[in-house]
């Protein structure tokens, strides 16, 4: 197989002393080598040593390099594990891997362990996550976190902002228009069947207006905009919006704020199933959907489960 055919998967293993990397080696553990995929992993070097006699029988075989570039210019092997031990913040292992999607969106996915926001500070940038450093290195206007699960899937209209501002950013149309698009194709590409139900931002939809009025606001614009024939149910209210019947006819939920699709999400899901997907990017990044859980660093108690379904998902949809 020639080289240029191989999907190219760059798992960045996140915080030093977070449990991206246990999750990262286990979850390669369980998937195993693909023919016609070439795994990459950033990692620390002292951490890798430790966690890999954690994971027996591990069926790669590893090569490690120092940088990207050596990286890349290396022989690919379906049966190898690339790792590349940096010093440099965890931060900056996402930044290189994703300006390498950028030159070939089609042939490359970017997986990212997790990442606190105070490391993430610490390494000098101003972005409190992937997803908005992620939007500033592309240079894209709208970005939107997305997390795909056995009992639900929901999207995020708004992601890491103070409550106090949700309900201006949810009347920007334009913000509106471009998660509705994303929505649609990724109904498209996984071939998710289903409604698209829209939650509400107040309480009870608003009540006809009595408790508050934008709910009524963005379904008469969304009847009279070009998003009008899809097949969609809302704005629905948040209390009643998750009972498991309705959750079997909706494909996807697309709430307005942070806390509102993702307590529920979690809920359901835990920490060991679940991928976090960001929306808007010119390739592909997956992510598990849960933090760097310090207080199990290094005991071989994580669970893996989120990290190989983002590895997965990464996979199909490139």
């Amino acid at each position: 197989m020639k080289a240029q055919s191989h999907k190219k998967i760059w798992i960045t293993s996140g915080d030093i002393d977070g449990v991206g990397l246990e999750v990262a080696l286990k979850a390669l553990k369980s998937i195993g080598p693909k023919r016609g995929t070439q795994f990459f992993l950033f990692a620390d070097k002292k951490a890798f040593q430790k966690l890999r006699k954690q994971v027996r029988d591990f069926p790669f075989e590893v090569l490690e390099f120092h940088s990207l570039i050596e990286a890349t210019s290396a022989s690919l092997n379906f049966r190898h594990l690339y790792v590349i031990f940096d010093g440099r913040a965890p931060i900056e292992w996402v930044r290189d891997s994703a300006q390498g999607c950028l030159k070939n969106p089609h042939q490359n996915a970017l997986v990212t362990g997790p990442l606190s926001k105070s490391g993430i500070l610490r390494a000098g940038y101003k972005e409190i996550g992937h997803t908005e450093m992620l939007k500033t290195l592309c240079k894209s206007k709208f970005l939107f976190q997305a997390y795909l699960g056995s009992r639900m899937n929901v999207m995020l209209l708004t992601d890491h902002i103070s409550l106090e501002k949700v309900p201006s950013f949810c009347k920007d149309k334009k913000r509106w228009s471009a998660a509705l698009n994303e929505a649609q194709v990724l109904m498209a590409r996984l071939k998710l069947k289903g409604q698209l139900a829209i939650l509400a931002l107040d309480p009870h939809s608003g009540e006809g207006g009595i408790i508050g009025n934008q709910d009524q606001s963005f379904e008469k614009w969304m009847n009279a905009s070009k998003f009008k024939s899809l097949n969609w149910l809302g704005p629905i209210p948040s209390d009643s919006a998750f009972e498991a019947s309705r959750r079997k006819s909706v494909a996807l939920y697309l709430a307005q704020y942070h806390d509102q699709g993702l307590i529920p999400f979690k809920t359901l899901h835990g920490f060991g199933e679940g991928v976090h997907l960001t929306l808007g990017l010119p390739f592909v990044r997956t992510s598990v959907d849960h933090g760097t859980a310090v207080e199990i660093f290094g005991k071989n108690k994580a669970n893996p489960g989120s990290m190989k379904d983002a590895i997965l998902t990464a996979i199909q949809l490139l």
